[in-house]
């Protein structure tokens, strides 16, 4: 495996590669988290895949390279996927990385193989709007101490939490791991992006959340899926979980997404 920071288009982004000749799988965090976030999905998904993990812009170790946008992180995972073996991958994403890749997808389809979506996100409301600028605001002035218990509490399962006692505390520490600047940046990027066109979209899609993910609801789901239009689409949601899907439900997810990868990740197949 090869690690390091690499120059990507025009930013140097923190990347970590099991080199190989197989099918890539390129993984997109959230806001707040690292490539460290997809860890428990690796014993599941290597040996069969080529796994690429990357830090964006400015979280974790990717320095910041300035302004912060969707369509400039877009523009990064598109770059990325650019240098792989024929210019193509399977994305995994989740929470703002899925606005990422849903960009990417809808833009730039010839780029993507398939889709899961993790805790998936789309343009928000003017009430979550403000309410991601003022933590945003909040977290400039205090830092990320001041933000981070509250969303390590808020964002996850009651369940996940009791179940096990350590998901809040990987998710506070991925949270205060991060430069506070970078992150507010990314809290106004997301309160700016505007909707994908999901129709443009020819990747097979799996469309994954908790139950408990007041980010990502049922109704979310739903109206992705009919967006998606006649692309193949697969729905799941994980009971005794919140927003951080991989953290709070590890086992369930890595084997819902790579029972997904193999079973529609060779070639996009559309419906009738």
């Amino acid at each position: 495996m090869s690690s390091g920071l690499l120059q990507v288009g025009s930013k140097r982004l923190f990347v970590e590669d099991v080199e190989g000749d197989k099918p890539a799988v390129v993984f997109v965090h959230g806001l707040g988290a690292t490539t460290t976030y997809y860890e428990p999905l690796v014993p599941a998904l290597e040996g069969e895949f080529r796994l690429v993990r990357y830090d964006f812009d400015g979280h974790g170790r990717s320095p910041l390279a300035g302004p912060i946008t969707v369509p400039d992180l877009a523009r990064d995972l598109d770059a990325l996927i650019a240098t792989l073996p024929g210019g193509k991958a399977h994305v995994v994403a989740h929470s703002l990385g899925t606005l990422i890749a849903q960009t990417v997808a809808a833009t730039t389809p010839e780029r993507v193989h398939s889709l899961v979506l993790l805790g998936p996100v789309r343009a928000q409301p003017e009430a979550a709007k403000t309410a991601t600028r003022a933590r945003a605001a909040t977290v400039r002035e205090s830092g990320m101490v001041a933000v981070a218990d509250t969303i390590a509490k808020n964002a996850t399962s009651t369940a996940a939490r009791t179940r096990n006692p350590l998901v809040a505390g990987v998710i506070r520490e991925l949270l205060l791991g991060q430069n506070a600047e970078a992150y507010a940046r990314a809290c106004e990027a997301l309160a700016a992006a505007e909707n994908p066109d999901l129709s443009r979209i020819e990747a097979n899609t799996l469309l994954l959340a908790g139950k408990d993910d007041k980010v990502s609801p049922q109704a979310t789901l739903d109206a992705m899926h009919l967006a998606l239009g006649r692309v193949a689409v697969e729905v799941a949601t994980v009971p005794d979980c919140g927003h951080w899907t991989v953290t709070e439900a590890p086992l369930f997810v890595a084997e819902r997404t790579s029972a997904f990868l193999r079973a529609h990740g060779a070639a996009p197949r559309r419906t009738a």
